[in-house]
């Protein structure tokens, strides 16, 4: 850990991830479809009420003890920096905007979330509570992935409804300059090790699968053609799910598993080849930043090679996630430059669980969350309603496949660049899973 004085410097460095979503604030050609994707907006409803004092008093309190929620990107003489503000720039804003219907206060309500986030916003996250009289009243935030996972925002809801509920919170958080610290070591632990490993593990890489943007004849996806995207909702028939459940009980593999390498047998089906790349997300393991409220987003890399298989999948993540961090990604490395070359799927496919699920069951808030991800829950005289606030951008990988467990079984969606995949497309996809999960049985 670093001393009491640094981690008050007003200036600190950024994260690789950081780095990447300043350029794409600087670059004047990325549209605001892309912006849209990495801000992240949630939205509650709560009747009869919220204290504007008691939530002003809880806000105060988490942006005190996590200071990449008061953190901006800002230029000096020695160049672009995280500076850490020594309070948030503009605290909780409370506005009261009357009675209105159902319909009039989710108008109002999407309209605060129309403008994006970027990484160069005089704030990255904010905070409003929107009183709607005898209606009850409104909490949106919107927090760009900067300084944000999904992890994060469980963390964050967790300790808000602490806060507000004068409940204790004893542990003291990592701070963002000792991440970039820990980051830093994490990276020069096992490097060689590191670089070699992921030379194996990926090279050579498979040819760039002609689906999608590429079977349309459009350029690969970037951050400067990100645009609207099709959705497939809770695609998984009941059989499937039922399937998936049976198969994660009588094997080694998780549903997890199951569904990633029925995913990348579809896109080897549908491109009439035998390998595919495909990133996951690595969930947060280390205690050492169980803390931190921050973007701590590992990519994990699969070279998949058809008819492998689920349980292939499920080692593989686990050797893998012990070998990231990595700078065997960065273009300045010689993996890294094939990784990246136009002709390859690097950035391409994603297989994701978008919600904290292990987050949130270890949470004292755990059926509270749950409650409120289904969309109503209710204790007492207070009901928590969780809004939808729909996008036209969701993701900016091509095609990706998004992973909700339950205790009924998984459930997933499609989600695809709209002009490389139509719903048509996602719905042929979809079917092509499905098979796939019926194949291993």
């Amino acid at each position: 850990m670093t001393s009491p004085a640094l981690r008050k410097r007003r200036y600190a460095p950024l994260s690789d991830y950081q780095h990447r979503m300043l350029s794409a604030a600087l670059d004047p050609n990325t549209p605001d479809a892309f912006h849209q994707d990495q801000t992240i907006s949630w939205a509650l409803k709560v009747t009869p009420g919220v204290s504007s004092r008691t939530l002003r008093r809880a806000f105060d309190k988490l942006v005190e003890r996590h200071d990449s929620l008061r953190l901006r990107i800002t230029q000096i003489s020695t160049g672009w920096h995280a500076e850490i503000l020594p309070e948030h720039a503009s605290g909780l804003l409370v506005e009261d905007l009357g009675d209105m219907s159902d319909e009039r206060q989710q108008a109002a309500v999407m309209s605060f979330c129309e403008a994006p986030l970027t990484a160069l916003s005089e704030r990255m996250f904010d905070m409003r509570l929107l009183k709607f009289g005898g209606a009850g009243d409104v909490i949106l935030a919107r927090i760009h992935h900067a300084i944000i996972d999904g992890y994060s925002v469980a963390l964050l809801l967790e300790e808000l409804l602490k806060h507000a509920l004068s409940m204790p919170v004893t542990d003291v958080p990592l701070s963002h300059v000792d991440f970039i610290a820990y980051r830093r070591n994490q990276l020069d632990e096992n490097a060689s090790a590191k670089g070699e490993f992921w030379r194996k593990a990926l090279l050579p890489l498979p040819k760039r699968l002609p689906v999608g943007r590429q079977a349309k004849g459009l350029p690969p996806l970037s951050t400067r053609n990100t645009g609207p995207t099709n959705t497939l909702r809770n695609f998984l028939k009941p059989q499937t799910v039922a399937l998936i459940k049976a198969l994660a009980e009588t094997t080694e593999a998780s549903p997890f598993c199951h569904l990633y390498a029925a995913f990348c047998e579809a896109l080897c089906a549908q491109a009439g080849q035998d390998r595919v790349l495909v990133h996951s997300i690595l969930g947060r393991r280390n205690a050492a930043v169980a803390s931190f409220i921050g973007a701590e987003m590992l990519l994990l890399p699969i070279r998949y090679c058809k008819g492998a298989g689920p349980a292939w999948v499920s080692q593989q993540l686990a050797a893998s996630s012990e070998m990231v961090p990595t700078r065997a990604f960065c273009a300045e490395t010689p993996t890294g430059r094939e990784l990246q070359a136009e002709g390859g799927d690097w950035y391409r496919f994603l297989v994701h669980i978008p919600t904290p699920t292990g987050r949130m069951s270890s949470s004292p808030f755990r059926k509270l969350f749950e409650g409120a991800l289904e969309g109503k829950v209710s204790f007492g005289f207070v009901t928590l309603e969780r809004l939808a606030l729909p996008k036209t951008t969701e993701t900016d990988f091509e095609a990706q496949l998004n992973i909700y467990p339950a205790l009924s079984g998984p459930q997933a969606s499609l989600i695809g660049d709209a002009a490389g995949w139509s719903t048509a497309d996602l719905q042929g996809l979809a079917e092509e899973i499905e098979g796939h999960v019926r194949g291993y049985h």
